[in-house]
């Protein structure tokens, strides 16, 4: 009867606030609590099955921002002993009166409103402790992945971080997300902290540590026992894992690694998954999202003549026919898909270093070129990319000499194999006119001038190394015959290459 005397006695609109429940016991109370949250429990003392005191005891623990006010007929000590050291917000004597009630529950408005907003700040001030030391690990990460610390060092900051790589393998997935996404980092901390979650459970009992790389690529440094075998299907799995949190990426998020490597090879597991990423060029259907390890030849192999082609062309302000030549050497590595990395790279560089001539500032890093690659979503936007940059690159009103930049060339490449044709060829100049600039900017013909600087310099060599091999230095000068590296060295110095060899001995 009281119970219901006292829903009925409160103004709870005026007070703002509602009846959430009632109870006719402790235990009941404690499951009232648990199912409805309430703000403000208003509780007698002696109850069936279990006391007030009971109920407080037990909801305290898990509803510490719960207010209590305690009704009672009981004017005893030992009962208002035991409300102050519950924290009871107020102990009213029966019979109780409205006015009374109706000022404590205003009170236990305002106690409720300064405990959310001290738990607001404590969750404010939690929250940006934790982004700072994840800020604090990420940049850990980042200066060993960017070769800028050693492995003792990386050791050590991350014991001091609480995060120790104490597993003796390591695998790290590569994410290139859509070159359209926006934002600082490619995914938000609390995705990337939801997808570690993903990949732990799918990985058990591996622990995962997702972190921004670049704009548009995120590292997952997966640590893991040496007995572990993950699973064939962890890329996929993982792939599957993301778009669940981030639904927009699907269908545009591509994703590989390298194979599992000890910890101290870290930053030989996120190249080779940087590497292995770049394959995705040979695709351009975007059919193909999920790169596993693949076997590569080291074995470093040329564009062709692209380098040449392109700088000369580049230096003659020719951009139209850059463009060509950039075209050309694109087409020729995609036939060779074993190779296409270093090809790519290798183009790559040239054009990085043609624009850092012109312009004094280099297009990107040199340790970040594969991270500058992976910003466009296919060749064709690469390519796009880079004859824009041509476009906008400006032409000199004087017309570049001609014959200096060919003799230029010739100083430069002249132990290579080279021709009136070759050259014609590369500076798209007629041969007989080709032949009459490197007469009038040098004074000898091209023959006598090539001759001449490879004479000199393997009479250099022979000079420094008597022991030399002469059939190999006549290969290594562009000669292609011995016998006619002879005839010539003869012809210039008056002596033969042994003769000359045999005297170099003698002054030493």
């Amino acid at each position: 009867m009281i119970r219901k005397s006292l829903i009925k006695r409160i103004q709870w609109e005026a007070l703002g606030m509602c009846c959430a429940g009632e109870a006719e016991n402790g235990r009941q109370a404690c499951e009232q609590i648990d199912r409805l949250r309430p703000d403000i429990v208003i509780t007698d003392i002696k109850m069936p099955r279990a006391d007030g005191f009971f109920a407080i005891r037990k909801a305290r623990k898990s509803h510490p921002g719960l207010q209590f006010i305690v009704i009672s007929g009981h004017d005893d000590f030992l009962y208002l002993k035991q409300s102050v050291q519950l924290q009871v917000l107020n102990y009213i004597l029966k019979p109780i009166g409205t006015e009374e009630l109706h000022e404590t529950l205003r009170h236990a408005a305002e106690k409720i409103a300064q405990y959310r907003e001290a738990s607001s700040v404590q969750d404010t001030a939690h929250h940006y402790k934790a982004l700072y030391h994840r800020e604090k690990l990420e940049n850990v990460f980042a200066q060993l992945l960017f070769s800028r610390m050693d492995h003792a060092a990386f050791k050590r900051l991350l014991q001091e971080l609480s995060y120790p790589l104490d597993m003796p393998r390591c695998q790290v997935l590569l994410l290139n997300l859509p070159s359209d996404q926006t934002g600082d980092a490619p995914l938000s901390v609390e995705l990337r902290r939801e997808a570690e979650q993903a990949v732990e459970r799918l990985c058990y009992p591996a622990k995962c540590l997702l972190l921004p790389v670049s704009r548009h690529v995120c590292a997952a440094v997966l640590n893991e026992p040496a007995e572990a075998e993950l699973s064939p299907f962890l890329l996929s799995g993982v792939y599957d894992a993301v778009c669940r949190l981030a639904p927009e990426l699907r269908g545009r998020l591509y994703l590989s690694c390298g194979g599992p490597m000890p910890v101290k090879s870290l930053f030989g597991a996120y190249y080779d998954a940087l590497l292995q990423m770049l394959r995705r060029f040979l695709q351009d259907t975007g059919e193909t999202r999920i790169f596993a390890p693949s076997e590569q030849t080291a074995a470093e192999q040329a564009t062709g003549s692209f380098q040449s082609e392109f700088t000369v062309a580049f230096h003659l302000q020719m951009y139209e026919e850059c463009k060509h030549i950039l075209h050309r050497a694109m087409e020729k590595a995609v036939r060779q898909p074993e190779t296409f990395v270093s090809a790519l790279q290798r183009v790559m560089g040239t054009v990085n270093t043609c624009v850092t001539q012109q312009t004094g500032q280099p297009l990107f890093l040199r340790n970040a070129q594969e991270l500058y690659l992976l910003q466009f979503a296919s060749r064709k936007h690469f390519l796009q990319a880079v004859c824009g940059l041509l476009d906008s690159c400006k032409r000199s009103d004087a017309t570049p000499d001609i014959g200096e930049q060919i003799v230029s060339y010739l100083y430069e490449h002249y132990t290579q194999p080279l021709t009136v044709q070759s050259l014609s060829e590369l500076f798209h100049v007629n041969q007989i006119y080709l032949g009459q600039l490197i007469k009038k900017k040098t004074g000898r013909p091209f023959n006598a001038l090539i001759n001449s600087l490879r004479v000199d310099l393997a009479a250099q060599s022979m000079r420094e190394h008597p022991d030399i091999s002469l059939k190999e230095l006549a290969f290594s000068l562009g000669f292609v015959d011995a016998h006619y590296f002879t005839k010539v060295f003869k012809q210039h110095l008056g002596v033969t290459p042994s003769e000359y060899r045999e005297k170099a001995k003698d002054r030493q």
